[in-house]
């Protein structure tokens, strides 16, 4: 017997095929991870433009706000339910901000140019086709048409 010293462990030499093959699965399994990651955003996404739409008149859409429940969210897998149990539990907590203040809007009365329902019945048929032939005209009488009907003029 020869006495060739054999080391343990000795690092095998790879060959090409086999580099090129380890290299085609570890850009597959990244490939596989982003692929996973933005089917995982692209759902967290739409969870939170849902979540936005069914609490429009109570939660404030901005950053702090988002930053605030994601980070309430964590590592837990996202879901609807999960979305609403963080923000009732943030709102609570006052960690939210409010919806911005809107004013109210003033509702304006109607100018009808001093024409009532009343005096729009007395009108000559060639006075109310007169009227009736003008834009303006139009609008003040289908508006004063619509206050009688609902019982206002």
């Amino acid at each position: 017997m020869s006495s060739t010293p054999v080391v343990p462990n000795e690092p095998i030499a790879e060959t090409e095929i086999q580099k090129h093959a380890r290299l085609q699965a570890e850009l597959q399994a990244t490939e596989k991870a982003q692929r996973e990651e933005r089917i995982a955003a692209d759902r967290r996404i739409r969870l939170g433009n849902e979540f936005s739409a069914r609490h429009k008149s109570d939660y404030a859409d901005n950053d702090y706000n988002s930053k605030v429940l994601i980070a309430a969210i964590g590592d837990r897998e996202w879901s609807a339910e999960l979305l609403d149990q963080v923000f009732s539990e943030q709102t609570k907590a006052g960690n939210l901000l409010p919806l911005p203040y809107v004013e109210p809007a003033m509702e304006e009365k109607f100018d009808t140019n001093g024409l009532t329902y009343k005096a729009m019945r007395n009108l000559s048929r060639t006075e109310y086709n007169k009227l009736y032939n003008t834009a303006r005209g139009r609008r003040i009488i289908e508006y004063l048409i619509a206050e009688n009907a609902a019982g206002r003029s």
